[in-house]
């Protein structure tokens, strides 16, 4: 029978990602005109909905701003939603809430630190037997069509196993309102040892008939322990390139160092910024790995979206496996 083992090759990559959300906290400002928010980095939103904690209690509300910059009160916004006299959004009189620890991905309302990517949440939320140690979400455009990537930084804090089970992926806009439910989400590695990461994604989700627009992610993962091994395999040779495409190309070499033969191997990157959050995930399939043999691969990164460019891959820690 042929059997599938998994290769957890890792790349680092540089920069952070130059996305339309804006900055992770703030706090409000008044003058003879109005509110706004103002972020720590002194820009503020305008022309948007805004999940924001503005005092701190752990619960967001959602805001509109104005062209100029200034917090809508006691009327209905310009896309037909109703927000009360402080500004927040309200169904039915009920000023609409999300928790924070719901609110997996929302840049504005996540506490994110570092040099994390606009859109990420890096705050770590331990779990029976694992923790989730990173979340990023964006909405893009790419030839016409709106689309999305997400990421789900997974650390196995158990004793033993872990399985990366179904996920499903369900999003939601600015009024709370759900606008899809994506069940077609990949993990890599299926199986993590103690001590290991694995990563639930989609790089590249479609979101058929949805405006491009701001959108948040409330994801449902199932992790389970598991008898199955975390095999993996010494990789060697490493370098990264960009393809005629502009994709982010890593080749090298791998080596069989058991005594069993394995009819498909699939070898599985992540990218990470310099600043060591994932940017991306992809892999790559190999035939007849046989025991004892050292064999070449090549990954091409053709299905990450086309901002995840070599120019932010950095070269440190390229030969990095776990």
């Amino acid at each position: 029978m042929m059997k599938k083992r998994l290769l957890f090759a890792a790349a680092i990559a540089s920069m952070t990602m130059a996305m339309g959300m804006t900055a992770y906290a703030g706090s409000w400002k008044q003058d003879s005109t109005g509110w706004w928010w103002q972020n720590d980095d002194g820009t503020y939103p305008a022309s948007k909905w805004e999940w924001l904690d503005g005092n701190g209690d752990g619960i967001a509300e959602c805001y509109y701003f104005d062209g100029s910059g200034y917090l809508l009160t006691g009327m209905v916004t310009p896309d037909g939603y109703t927000v009360n006299t402080d500004g927040a959004w309200t169904a039915d009189g009920v000023v609409q809430t999300v928790q924070l620890s719901q609110q997996t991905a929302n840049g504005q309302v996540a506490k994110a630190g570092g040099n994390a990517p606009a859109g990420a949440n890096t705050e770590r939320r331990q779990f029976d037997n694992y923790a989730i140690t990173y979340e990023y979400f964006n909405v893009f455009q790419e030839y016409g069509s709106t689309k999305y990537q997400a990421i789900i930084e997974i650390e196995n804090t158990s004793s033993g196993n872990l399985y990366l089970g179904n996920a499903t992926f369900d999003i939601y806009n600015p009024a709370g309102q759900i606008v899809a439910s994506e069940t077609f989400i990949s993990s890599d590695p299926s199986v993590i040892a103690p001590g290991e990461k694995g990563y639930y994604y989609s790089n590249g989700g479609y979101l058929d008939d949805i405006p491009m627009g701001q959108y948040f992610m409330i994801p449902t993962i199932k992790v389970k322990k598991s008898t199955l091994q975390a095999k993996r395999y010494p990789v060697a040779n490493t370098s990264i390139k960009a393809s005629k495409y502009g994709n982010v190309n890593i080749v090298g070499t791998v080596t069989n160092d058991t005594a069993e033969d394995e009819g498909l191997l699939w070898l599985a990157f992540v990218l990470y910024d310099q600043s060591g959050y994932p940017i991306g995930v992809y892999g790559t399939n190999l035939l007849d790995f046989d025991a004892g043999k050292t064999i070449g691969f090549e990954g091409d990164g053709i299905l990450l979206p086309d901002y995840v460019t070599l120019n932010r891959v950095s070269r440190d820690g390229l030969s990095r496996t776990s």
